[in-house]
């Protein structure tokens, strides 16, 4: 048992930076530029949706949206950023206001955009808004 822990105590924080080197492939080169700069990994918030694109295999179904999100700035203090990225879900339910898990960015270079790791559950608003009530 404390072996199943340790395991998950290791593995678990790094969860989202394994999810994020899967979708680095992708992004190689955005990866590489924003490693140049002072990087930063932070959640985000979607502030709109500019496509969506359904994506269907034999495995299943992956939606591609392109997004803008809202990250926090370079300093302390500073205004947020809005920066252009791609999220994958598996999930169609992705809208304005929803919560992504983070981010890697270069908040001194916004231009480069920001990558976004692939997500595989339903938003938190669509979780919230379905909700019901047990009695």
């Amino acid at each position: 048992m404390r072996g199943i822990c340790t395991f998950f105590a290791v593995w678990l924080p790094a969860a989202p930076f394994l999810l994020l080197g899967l979708s680095a492939s992708d992004n190689s080169a955005q990866l590489a530029a924003a490693t140049q700069h002072d990087y930063r990994f932070a959640p985000v918030t979607i502030t709109k949706i500019h496509h969506r694109y359904q994506n269907s295999s034999k495995t299943g179904t992956t939606y591609t949206y392109v997004v803008t999100v809202e990250a926090p700035g370079p300093g302390e203090h500073s205004r947020a950023l809005q920066l252009r990225g791609q999220v994958t879900s598996s999930s169609d339910r992705w809208t304005t206001g929803d919560r992504l898990t983070g981010g890697l960015y270069a908040p001194d270079a916004p231009s480069l955009g920001i990558i976004l790791p692939p997500v595989v559950t339903s938003p938190p608003s669509w979780e919230a808004r379905h909700h019901r009530a047990k009695w």
